[in-house]
This record gives structure tokens, sequence and C-alpha cells, in this order.
């Protein structure tokens, strides 16, 4: 059947609209999107250490309930989040998060997501070791290769000998056995002890987020992104997370490894750890960080 010029308009009209209704939606749909609230990042939190209560500091609050344990003597102090925070002495104290030998495999599994953690240093370590903050995974001598001593994934403050006069905040990724590590960024931009961009100093609170995507990765720090941040191995495309690690045997808080698997603590305070099975944006970020007291 032959269709008219008339047939033909009416034709078009209809397209028309249904493809200007289809990019309306999709319009409000991506504004929806960005405006997650804080409720809706709940819904994606995979592990969460509040640390307000002292009788149960080990607590996950998130809907997975990986409980920790607790090692040394800890005690609770004023937090920058809620009721309170861990205070580690620098001397044994950190949390332990492991179940049956292993970390949950809700963890094991995220190929990509983001690590939230408050955290106020009493001592960073000026020429060796490191401030540990979080540590996945286990230790690895190496005696031909001191620095290849983990086995996971590691965000730490300062790094002794390789950087000494950097004191910025670093994300880590090992993934192959006595080697350097296949990723990683530090949030001071230069290594020039003038310039004080993503520098910690003591006695300070910070907020610091790894945020692991596809093909992408980025920090912020104190609700803003890290754009000047340095890469010592890799660089922003590089897409590692827990399921990258070559050791999935557990979490610690404020313990690590330095040289020939030489374990360390955190002297300080450290608040509100969250672990997200999404990659964070700018907004979710600033939403956490406007958390604080």
């Amino acid at each position: 059947m032959s269709q008219t010029l008339s047939d033909l308009k009416f034709i078009d009209m209809n397209w028309i609209k249904f493809f200007l209704g289809a990019l309306f939606t999709l319009f409000i749909l991506t504004i929806l999107m960005s405006f997650r609230s804080n409720d809706n990042l709940n819904d994606f939190l995979v592990g969460h250490w509040t640390f307000d209560d002292e009788e149960n500091f080990e607590m996950d609050n998130s809907p997975f309930g990986t409980h920790g344990e607790i090692n040394g003597n800890p005690r609770k102090a004023t937090g920058i989040v809620g009721d309170g925070c861990l205070e580690l002495d620098g001397d044994g104290d950190f949390l332990e998060v492991t179940k049956n030998g292993q970390t949950p495999e809700h963890l094991q599994r995220l190929e990509f997501g983001s690590i939230a953690i408050w955290f106020k240093a009493r001592n960073i370590p000026k020429e060796t070791s490191i401030s540990p903050l979080f540590h996945y995974g286990n230790s690895l001598g190496c005696e031909n290769m001191k620095d290849a001593s983990n086995e996971g994934m590691v965000i730490e403050i300062a790094h002794g000998k390789i950087r000494k006069e950097s004191l910025g905040v670093y994300f880590t990724v090992y993934n192959n056995p006595c080697e350097l590590p296949t990723f990683c960024f530090d949030t001071h931009s230069e290594p020039h002890i003038e310039d004080t961009k993503g520098l910690i100093i003591e006695d300070k609170w910070y907020h610091f987020v790894a945020v692991v995507g596809e093909n992408y990765n980025t920090g912020y720090l104190n609700g803003e992104e890290v754009d000047f941040r340095h890469y010592n191995f890799n660089d922003s495309n590089a897409s590692q997370f827990f399921k990258n690690a070559l050791s999935h045997e557990k979490i610690w808080i404020g313990k690590g490894f330095w040289d020939y698997a030489q374990e360390t603590y955190f002297d300080g305070y450290i608040d509100d750890v969250r672990i997200y099975s999404i990659p964070l944006n700018d907004k979710d970020v600033k939403s956490l960080y406007d958390l604080r007291n």
C-alpha cells in the first residue's frame, strides 16, 4: 500500500516525539544519579568501621557485618565523625579483619570501588619506615628486594628512604611476588619539601579516599580530588583493586609492613573507615567529608 505525503509527516512526527521523550527521560535519570544521597551510598557499603562504641571497636556497621579483632590496647578518643574514634599507640595497637583465615569473599571479588578513611597522625616517620593506615593481603619476605615485602594493597603515610621528603598519602597495589608495585600514587605533588600541596602534617585530621573504576583511578584529600597526585608506578588509567592483590589473607587497620616484612604500626587516630563497591564521584566524596563534627 502506498503512503501519502501526509502519512509520512505523521510517522515522522511520532518518531520525533518518541526520540525527544527518550532523551528527556535519560536527562532526568542522569540528574537523579548525580544527586546520590548518603542514604543511597549506604546501599553500596561493603565495610564500615565507625569506632563509636568502645565495647565493640571491631564492629562492622555495613550489611555484611564483617567484624574484626582488636589487637593491643587501643582506646576510644574524640573522633571527627560520630561519637568516637580509634586511638592507636604505634606499638602493637591495630584492628584485624578476617573470616576463617581470609578476608570475606565479597571483598576479594571487588574489581572497582572506593576506600575512605579519616586519620590524624601523632608521629610520622621522617627518615625510614612508613605510617600504615590500611593494609590488605599479607607480607612476603624478599631477600633480594626489601622494598617488595607486601603482597596486597596498602594505604600509608610517608615513604622513608624512597622519598623521605614526601610525607603524602600513598595508595599502592602489589600483584607480583618479590617485585616492585604494579601501581602506586601519592598525594604530594612534587618531591620538593617547599611544595606543600598534598603534604600530611602531624596532629591534623585528614580524610583520604582512594577510588578505582574501570580504566581509571584517583584520590581525594579533604573532600577535593588530588589532580596533582604523583604516580610512582603506572598511571591514572590503571584499574587495580582488591581482586588484583596478590594475597587476600587479612585486613589491618593501623598496621603494615616495611623492609623485609618488618611490622610497623600507626601512631595516632583513625575514624570512620568505609569500603564501597562503587567508584565514588566528587559529590559522593564531598558528602562524606561534610559528615565531620
